[in-house]
């Protein structure tokens, strides 16, 4: 188990960043500073025992319209996650994940229900957010990018169900209100939050 800090980048920070993908190489360095400078956005990074920030998160207000649901539900959604490609594989993405649906579980401010997020169409990209992440998949003919949604309903009933990973989780987010950042422990067992679902028609 190592321990990371997690913390606000700010539309003008950056570092060194390449998770191999093109399209979030060209949103960590493009798109995400525009975002965050209009004010459309806010972003997460990582930082690894060795100092070296190795992850971001980029995150914006949303609504999921599930199936047969004209009006639709709040929803945080997951604009861009990604992991320097000499760090992954290591439950450094789970974990980020894990702790925001913990946040928005224990600080609500805005009333968030789901967790959406479009992922590309890519097998190991997809197996990651269903296996490991616990979202369900909206299926659809010769989509690029697959939606995808993970209901918090499941991590609050996580939460409530084991006193101690409550407690914790709490100390982290008190920690993140109060200072600005605050510590994620990586591990690569961590069990996910909410567990009910793993795919959907």
């Amino acid at each position: 188990m190592s321990q990371y800090i997690f913390s606000r980048l700010e539309w003008d920070d950056t570092f060194d960043f390449d998770c191999k993908d093109p399209e979030i190489n060209d949103y960590f360095y493009r798109g995400r500073p525009a975002s965050q400078e209009e004010l459309q956005s806010v972003s997460y990074c990582l930082t690894a025992p060795s100092g070296d920030k190795v992850a971001f998160v980029s995150l914006s207000n949303g609504l999921f319209q599930g199936i047969m649901d004209d009006v639709g539900s709040p929803a945080v959604t997951i604009n861009a996650l990604g992991v320097n490609h000499n760090h992954q594989s290591k439950g450094i993405g789970r974990s980020m994940i894990q702790f925001l649906q913990a946040y928005f579980v224990i600080k609500n401010k805005t009333g968030c229900r789901y967790m959406t997020l479009r992922a590309t169409n890519k097998p190991d990209t997809i197996k990651f957010y269903e296996k490991y992440c616990h979202f369900i998949k909206i299926n659809g003919p010769g989509m690029e990018t697959i939606p995808m949604y993970f209901d918090l309903i499941d991590t609050r009933d996580a939460l409530a169900s084991d006193p101690v990973l409550d407690k914790s989780y709490r100390s982290a987010i008190d920690r993140m209100m109060m200072t600005g950042s605050t510590i994620i422990e990586v591990e690569d067992s961590t069990p996910p939050l909410g567990s009910k679902a793993t795919s959907a028609a």
